[in-house]
């Protein structure tokens, strides 16, 4: 294992030459305005190109970009009138549907709707207005599933529901007649999809439950009551669904006095629904803060040992109270910070306090034990606010993250998982900080996206980027071709740039130890790979023929 991770980072290295520090994407905003509490922007890969909304009091508007300064263009500078927690860069994010990326935005005289681009400023309009005039619709996009764009909405008339789309109007309708409450904000990264239908939470006169749906009438429904009666049963602390051994397992909170806030299993029906493993018996509760799913496993934090004693443990289980077993208990996370658990190199890493000190960048080597890579500063880590995440980005074979050195800034920061290949990597030419609010770092296929604060340039888009993402062999014949979304969770779209067709082509996943997981002839030039049956980590696409043969990096939430 360790000597095929050790050949593929080095003949990356050798093979290409690397950028060293992040670049002004564009000078948007002509003032040097700093407004950093008030600064949001989100990024969204999708055909080839970055989308991205940014507001920060001086600027609104949408925009896409191929990663070059003259390929960035201002789609719409759709003003939100709303608090900056209802705008498109928190509320509506974006999410692409066949040709088209759709998102949240509001202006004077639609209100709060939901828009649709192209890609292209004449491209970009409102695609529907639910809630006719200036009222607003109050669009919560959830997710899309069998092709069609589920989200919440209300008309001004039947109140909040559930609507979904096909990207045609007649298209367009409400897929559950039933009442959701507006006291639950869904968040799109916790759903997920797999068999088809897509696992969620929802507010409704029966409580916070799990709900699913197809995408059809007759496909959505809650799964079950759990918390009988008007009671939450999800949303303790995490409302994430993971996919595990052909069942969906969440965190929840049942009408039994007894069982409060543990993990349970659902295979899509109310009697498959059931308390999987009671992590902390007698009714305070495991609040569990994030799951994954790694080497057959589900990685969980908890709480094991009881509120009172303030610490949380890294878990791993099979599914069953006598295949969990606690790996560490280390952590005094605060009450409002949710450590976020990913894989990278075939490691688990997070970040979090330890032992009620200092923020600590851990990883799970494979020995199995907890061990620290860096002890980060003892202010708290920027983005650590009410409800957040520490997000963890791969790109150019190493993790990034966003954390604090001083009292004052967040900057940006990258690791290939050791102490001495830990570094801080922003500020830029005397910046006071990088990475921004709500940690504001993508990693794309374009290059590394984050918003950054200068003297010179005020708030603004900054990029890395690095060769190390694409490599070709055999220069008889030079060709590129796409790959999106990237990180990708359901369906991964390829797109080749040259007409390769004229000789058979083939296209390869491979994982980091060189197994083939799928490998097919390729027909088209556009077509698209169901990623549902591979597991989260990062693969490597290949296509190739007897003249060239292209690899591209992709990662599988």
């Amino acid at each position: 294992m360790k000597k095929t991770l050790l050949f593929i980072a080095s003949f990356l290295i050798v093979s290409n030459s690397y950028s060293q520090s992040f670049q002004l994407l564009k000078d948007i905003s002509p003032s040097t305005y700093y407004g950093a509490s008030n600064t949001i922007v989100k990024f969204y890969e999708y055909n080839a190109k970055v989308y991205f909304a940014i507001s920060n009091g001086t600027i609104n508007g949408v925009y896409s970009t191929d990663g070059t300064t003259n390929g960035t263009v201002l789609l719409s500078n759709i003003a939100s009138y709303q608090s900056s927690y209802s705008d498109i860069t928190y509320k509506g994010s974006f999410i692409g549907l066949g040709s088209n990326v759709y998102f949240t935005a509001s202006d004077p005289t639609n209100g709060e709707e939901l828009w649709v681009t192209d890609g292209t400023p004449t491209g970009t309009q409102l695609f529907k207005d639910i809630n006719p005039g200036v009222a607003n619709s109050n669009i919560l996009i959830h997710g899309v599933v069998n092709n069609k764009l589920v989200f919440w909405a209300d008309d001004g008339v039947n109140g909040a529901k559930l609507w979904v789309t096909d990207g045609t109007l007649a298209g367009t309708f409400i897929l559950s007649n039933t009442a959701f409450y507006a006291g639950y904000i869904p968040s799109r990264e916790d759903n997920h999809v797999t068999n088809g239908f897509m696992y969620f939470f929802a507010s409704s006169s029966a409580g916070t439950e799990p709900w699913k749906t197809d995408g059809t009438i007759a496909g959505t429904s809650m799964i079950k009551d759990i918390n009988i009666g008007t009671g939450a049963s999800g949303l303790q602390e995490t409302s994430k669904f993971i996919s595990y051994n052909n069942k969906m397992y969440f965190s929840a909170t049942s009408s039994n006095a007894a069982v409060s806030s543990e993990l349970w299993e659902t295979d899509g029906t109310a009697n498959g629904t059931q308390l999987a493993v009671d992590i902390y018996p007698g009714g305070i509760g495991s609040r569990i803060r994030d799951m994954i799913t790694f080497n057959n496993k589900i990685y969980l934090v908890a709480d094991k040992l009881g509120m009172s004693n303030g610490k949380f443990s890294l878990i791993s289980t099979d599914g069953t109270p006598s295949g969990t077993a606690v790996i560490d208990t280390v952590f005094k996370p605060n009450v409002t910070h949710f450590p976020k658990l990913t894989v990278f190199n075939n490691e688990i890493y997070l970040m979090d306090k330890y032992q009620n000190t200092t923020n600590q960048l851990f990883k799970l080597n494979s020995n199995n034990e907890l061990v620290v890579i860096e002890s980060l500063s003892g202010v708290p880590m920027a983005g650590l606010v009410a409800g957040s995440y520490s997000y963890f980005e791969e790109y150019d074979n190493k993790l990034w993250f966003v954390a604090s050195s001083n009292a004052s800034y967040s900057y940006i920061w990258n690791t290939d998982g050791t102490t001495v290949g830990t570094q801080q990597i922003t500020p830029v030419n005397g910046s006071e900080y990088f990475g921004g609010y709500r940690n504001n770092l993508k990693s794309t296929s374009l290059g590394l996206f984050t918003v950054g604060f200068t003297a010179a340039y005020g708030i603004e888009v900054w990029i890395y980027k690095s060769t190390a993402t694409s490599i070709n062999e055999n220069k008889n014949q030079q060709f590129n071709f796409s790959v999106y979304p990237n990180p990708a969770k359901e369906n991964l779209y390829i797109k080749l740039n040259n007409d390769l067709l004229a000789l058979q082509t083939s296209i390869k996943i491979t994982n980091l130890l060189g197994e083939n997981i799928i490998s097919e002839i390729i027909t088209s030039n556009n077509f698209t790979i169901n990623t549902n049956n591979l597991k989260g980590g990062v693969y490597f696409v290949t296509i190739e023929n007897k003249d060239v043969k292209s690899t591209q990096k992709i990662i599988i939430e």
